[in-house]
């Protein structure tokens, strides 16, 4: 019988199946090499050795893969690790991705039935042909499937879906809110809709997602404006229409200041509103995966995306099921 990543305790002897998201190789006193192995399931994530690593353990255990491990839990340092005896590469990794991935908690057919009819429902014809582009069957299908990170916010599968819905239904409750106010609907869920479109060229959506060469080279905000130019040319589209414009401004500015990586600032209302948007939604999802390991009465550890503040579990706060 398995064991997942959050039922171990020390000093006992374990099998896992598990995702290899890092590793290390190190040469101890004996100059023997050794791995240094973070492994991880859908419940946690652990650090592991491999001592007196073999040329075939170094070649094969790498990011991304999916193993079956032996182990021993031993107490380092007042941290549960694990000392691996044996291991065997699982040759149909994806057979276990549902078990090992952590998935986005939200119905992926009606999240993307939800974007798909607002795109439908644009009274702008150059925004609605433009999404429409961007769309095709394939896109769609990575749309739904793709994290939204590497590391940082809604870092799952589908969380580039999760985090567009959810920022897109809270600017539809703006719009009704202040609905005596300038504000251009299709012009801001369009924002919206595009704004981390890039992710889907920044990152790889292996089962440990990693940056790719364009990630790190342009960065997402890029590749998103980049990707409107492209289907304007694809459309015949002129790129200095007006919603061309203000579109790629958006996405440009989505992260609202130039040390978060925005080459402008915002300098419309939807722009503004879309930052903001962004910014809210990606740091309720990095306070509440503190709050989840948290015992009620107690405070989180710093949270890096949140100027290292720590935040305080309080009674009232309902339970995950």
């Amino acid at each position: 019988m398995t064991t997942v990543i959050k039922d171990i305790k020390p000093n006992n002897t374990l099998k896992l199946i598990v995702i290899i998201g890092r590793v290390i190789q190190g040469v101890a006193s004996n100059n023997t090499n050794y791995l240094n192995l973070q492994l991880q399931d859908k419940t946690g994530s652990i650090s592991a050795r491999i001592w007196d690593a073999s040329k075939e353990a170094i070649a094969q255990l790498t990011t991304g893969v999916v193993v079956k491990v032996e182990a021993n839990s031993i107490n380092y340092n007042n941290e549960v690790q694990l000392k691996i005896n044996e291991w065997e590469i699982v040759a149909n990794p994806s057979e276990y991705y549902e078990l090992l991935l952590t998935q986005a908690p939200i119905d992926i057919a009606q999240a993307w039935t939800e974007i798909s009819q607002t795109i439908k429902e644009f009274k702008n014809p150059i925004l609605k042909n433009i999404l429409i582009q961007c769309f095709s069957e394939k896109i769609i299908n990575d749309y739904k499937r793709w994290p939204a990170a590497v590391k940082m916010h809604h870092a799952v599968q589908s969380g580039l879906l999760w985090h567009s819905v959810t920022m897109l239904r809270m600017a539809k409750q703006v719009v009704n809110i202040y609905d005596d106010r300038n504000i251009n609907s299709d012009l801001l869920y369009a924002g919206i809709i595009m704004h981390d479109y890039g992710k889907m060229m920044e990152l790889d959506n292996n089962a440990i997602s990693a940056f790719t060469l364009a990630g790190k080279m342009i960065g997402h905000i890029s590749l998103g404006a980049m990707q409107v130019t492209q289907a304007c040319q694809e459309l015949n589209i002129n790129l200095q229409e007006e919603m061309v414009v203000l579109l790629q401004h958006l996405i440009l500015a989505s992260h609202g200041k130039y040390e978060y990586g925005s080459p402008v600032l915002p300098k419309t209302m939807e722009a503004e509103i879309l930052h903001h948007l962004d910014n809210l939604d990606a740091k309720i999802y990095a306070i509440d995966e503190a709050l989840v390991n948290t015992n009620v009465g107690e405070s989180t550890s710093r949270v890096p995306g949140i100027e290292n503040r720590m935040f305080y579990k309080h009674q009232s706060l309902k339970t995950k099921k």
